[in-house]
């Protein structure tokens, strides 16, 4: 048990730092690396509280990312 507490203290640990020190579109294309079939599933509001940031700039972040497609 003590194990899987650790392990997700340091989960925890890395997502936030991640937070602290990424943009929001480097953040945006590792959720989509990282949980690629999760992505269907969840509507925007979800995905952009997880990302911390608003609707509007995953919206934009989107935008962006297919553009550069």
């Amino acid at each position: 048990m003590r194990l899987k507490f650790q392990s997700s203290i340091i989960a925890l640990q890395r997502r936030i730092i991640d937070n602290l020190s990424k943009s929001s579109e480097e953040r945006y294309i590792e959720f989509l690396k990282k949980y690629p079939q999760t992505v269907h599933r969840l509507t925007n509001i979800q995905i952009a509280a997880y990302l911390g940031v608003t609707p509007e700039s995953l919206s934009r972040l989107r935008k962006k990312i297919v553009g550069k497609a």
